[in-house]
Formats: C-alpha cells, sequence, structure tokens
C-alpha cells in the first residue's frame, strides 16, 4: 500500500510540475510571439522613463520593460527620501545634543539688556530729581543768607554812618583798609 500511494504521489507531482512547466513555456512563448511581432520602435531605445513619456502610446513597448524602469525609478526616489530622512534625524539628532543653555543665551542677554536700560534710566530720573531738589535746598539757603547780608550790612552802614559822623568830628579818620580789619 506504501508503494502505491508514493507512486501516486510521484504521479500527482509530476502532473503539478509538468502542468507548472507547461504554464512557463506557455507565458514565454507569448512573449516571444509578442517580441516578434512587434517590432522595437525605430526612434530610439527605451531606457529612462523620460523615454517612454516621449512616446505617443504604449502599444508596441514591453510591459517588463515598463515594469523594471519603473521599479528602478521608485527604487532612487525611495533611496533619495531614506538620505533626507537621514539627514533630517543627524540635524534633529545634533540639536539634541547642544546644551540646554544655548536655548538660553540669547533671551538672557536681552533681559540683561532691557533691565539694565531700565535701572540706569530710572536712576538717571532718581538722580535728577534729587539735585532739582538739592538745588532748590541751596537757593533757599542762598536766598536766606543773602537777606542775613544785607541786614547785616545796612546795620554796618547804620552804625559806619553813626561812626563816620563821630570819626569826622573827633578827626581821627582811619583808612579805610584798616576799617575792616
Amino acid at each position: 500500500m506504501l508503494k502505491r500511494s508514493f507512486n501516486v504521489l510521484t504521479v500527482v507531482n509530476r502532473i503539478r510540475l509538468s502542468s507548472n512547466i507547461g504554464i512557463a513555456c506557455y507565458h514565454r512563448s507569448l512573449l516571444s510571439q509578442q517580441q516578434t511581432s512587434t517590432p522595437a520602435s525605430p526612434r530610439k531605445e527605451i531606457k529612462s522613463l523620460e523615454d517612454l513619456a516621449d512616446l505617443n502610446s504604449l502599444d508596441g513597448v514591453d510591459t517588463e520593460l515598463i515594469r523594471n524602469l519603473i521599479n528602478e525609478r521608485t527604487t532612487e526616489l525611495n533611496i533619495k527620501n531614506e538620505l533626507n530622512m537621514l539627514r533630517k534625524f543627524s540635524a534633529e539628532e545634533e540639536l539634541g545634543h547642544e546644551s540646554p543653555m544655548k536655548k538660553f543665551v540669547r533671551p538672557l542677554w536681552m533681559f540683561i539688556l532691557m533691565g539694565s536700560s531700565v535701572y540706569l534710566l530710572l536712576h538717571y530720573t532718581w538722580w535728577k530729581l534729587e539735585y532739582d531738589e538739592r538745588e532748590n535746598e541751596l537757593k533757599k539757603e542762598v536766598e536766606i543768607l543773602e537777606c542775613q547780608l544785607n541786614e547785616l550790612i545796612s546795620q554796618d552802614k547804620n552804625r559806619d554812618s553813626g561812626r563816620s559822623n563821630d570819626d569826622s568830628e573827633s578827626g581821627n579818620a582811619k583808612p579805610w583798609y584798616k576799617r575792616l580789619f
């Protein structure tokens, strides 16, 4: 019984094998018929998708050639996209390796400069107000001292006028520079 089943399996395998071979041979014969029946384009050989785009129709073009050209172009574009993605990842990785303080250096400088400017402006305003206040105090003090000086001068003139009358009568006139001391 085993022999029969083995023979049956070999027969089935042979049928499958022969049918697969038959199908492959049939497709090869069809391809060879298409290639012999449709001559290649007399203008030029097709080597890229741009050459296909120049054609008016795709009737005489081999489908395997079109498939191969599309696959080649697809792999080229995939490789370009992968390279761009790798560049982007490497740039992001480099940004990730930067110290976090680099993000805050410029804003920190701006804060320091603006804070210093505000401080200097407020300090100048305070100094100007203090100066004006001190100037007013000194003006008042000068006015007070001028009034006192004028009073003393008027009192001195009154005394001198009384003395000068006495001195002129006595005849003892001192020179003006000795009267100051």
